[in-house]
């Protein structure tokens, strides 16, 4: 099989297989044959014009410093960013719908009743961390593991 790639192609290539692989790994999902594409890909990227995605490490070639941090700047952090915001919502989101009405959210499935009842609180917590990040975010009551 024969694919042309221009060189800014293959960079964008090598850079989302090199993403899509750290995030597997990160989940503990990578699977059998995912570093071996990464090294190929890896070991052409000098002549494909992306040597400077690449360093040389005990006779491997591997990402480079430079890339990596690139990666992180780019697309990494955003989307762990991202991830979080998300995340925080829906669980705060979930949270007040299962005080309001606890039958609904028992059943632990994303209906679209519980989806449409989720959707303002969502909207709700989404623009106040928009707008504000986590400063108006406090822990009341303490918990369980509430010191004195």
């Amino acid at each position: 099989m024969k694919i042309n790639f221009t060189n800014k192609e293959f960079r964008t290539l090598l850079e989302l297989v090199h993403v899509g692989a750290m995030v597997a790994e990160a989940a503990e999902a990578s699977e059998e044959g995912h570093d071996e594409l990464c090294a190929k890909l890896r070991a052409l990227a000098p002549e494909l014009g992306c040597a400077d995605c690449v360093e040389k490490f005990d006779d491997e070639i591997v990402p480079s410093e430079g890339f990596e941090f690139e990666l992180h700047e780019k697309i990494l952090d955003p989307y762990a960013d991202t991830v979080f915001w998300n995340e925080l919502a829906l669980q705060l989101a979930t949270r007040d719908l299962g005080r309001s009405n606890p039958e609904l959210v028992e059943a632990d499935d994303f209906s679209p009743q519980i989806i449409e009842a989720m959707a303002p609180l969502m909207q709700r917590y989404s623009l106040e961390f928009a707008e504000n990040g986590l400063e108006n975010l406090e822990l009341v009551g303490g918990g369980k593991n509430k010191r004195g």
